[in-house]
């Protein structure tokens, strides 16, 4: 198991690229259910989500938190298993936004506006929704606006009506923008140019990472950490956050793609090592 006593050989990486508190507890709960290698292994216990969290720098007190809040507002559910163990998983709404977050490749041009609106004291339900929206890539234009590509929106609807929210929600498909001046503003409200200097440096920075070594020689889970945490990483900081914009509107060195599929490679290089870990600590 991860002590915070242990050395840090690799904290550079990990200093330049935090993860927020909710990747680091979310992470086994969306590998298990997203993942082939760990399907129909036990869901995650409180354990191995603290071996993993406490590398990736969260605490006690934060992990226990946030588990209790996420549960609370229906995002993750827990059970004892027939050994007694409590064990975490995703509610279907979660898991159905980590699914979509996967798979944002290949969308139709144009864009969809969602706006929601709520009592001015209904201040837990707006922020469910504020914060369901941006799990499934939308960005925030205006009060209670989004925006995001031409996703499909079936799963977000089945979510909102899970949490009992779909009535406040409105999405409005916009196929097609002929003004040139409005595609200008929309990429630059997501930032396009700084986003392609940001991945050409965390390619560099990712690949060191995990060519890097973590006292190997006598730690099993050195490796398939730092192989999960460079994804959660991708998939905060990049995936959940790239552009709904269509590939003619990119830089031509925009390497969002060329590190996807390097990280793809070596996560299925690396899936003997993941499933050991992941077995070893979601024993107990």
């Amino acid at each position: 198991m991860y002590s915070v006593f242990d050395t840090n050989p690799n904290g550079d990486f990990r200093q330049r690229y935090p993860l927020s508190v909710k990747a680091s507890v979310y992470n086994f709960l969306i590998l298990r259910d997203g993942s082939p290698f760990l399907s129909g292994l036990p869901y995650p216990s409180l354990a191995a989500i603290r071996d993993f969290a406490l590398y990736a720098g969260t605490s006690d007190s934060a992990i226990r938190t946030l588990l209790s809040r996420e549960g609370r507002a229906g995002f993750i559910s827990k059970g004892k298993d027939e050994a007694g163990i409590m064990r975490y998983r995703l509610s279907e709404p979660s898991l159905v936004v980590s699914m979509v977050n996967s798979r944002r490749d290949g969308l139709p041009e144009g864009f969809i506006v969602a706006i929601f609106s709520f009592t001015v004291d209904a201040v837990s339900e707006r922020s469910i929704v504020r914060e369901t929206l941006k799990n499934f890539g939308f960005k925030k234009i205006a009060q209670n606006v989004y925006l995001n590509g031409r996703v499909d929106t079936g799963p977000l609807r089945s979510a909102m009506r899970e949490l009992k929210l779909d009535s406040h929600l409105y999405l409005l498909e916009c196929p097609d923008i002929g003004d040139q001046a409005l595609i200008d503003k929309i990429i630059n409200l997501f930032e396009v140019r700084r986003r392609s200097e940001e991945l050409a440096e965390f390619e560099r920075a990712m690949n060191a990472f995990l060519d890097g070594s973590e006292a190997e020689a006598t730690d099993l889970d050195g490796f398939p950490r730092r192989l999960i945490y460079a994804g959660l990483v991708f998939w905060e900081r990049f995936r959940t956050t790239e552009p709904p914009l269509p590939a003619r509107f990119l830089p031509d060195a925009y390497r969002f793609g060329d590190i996807a599929r390097t990280y793809e490679e070596r996560y299925a290089v690396g899936a003997n090592a993941l499933i050991e870990y992941y077995t070893r600590v979601t024993q107990s």
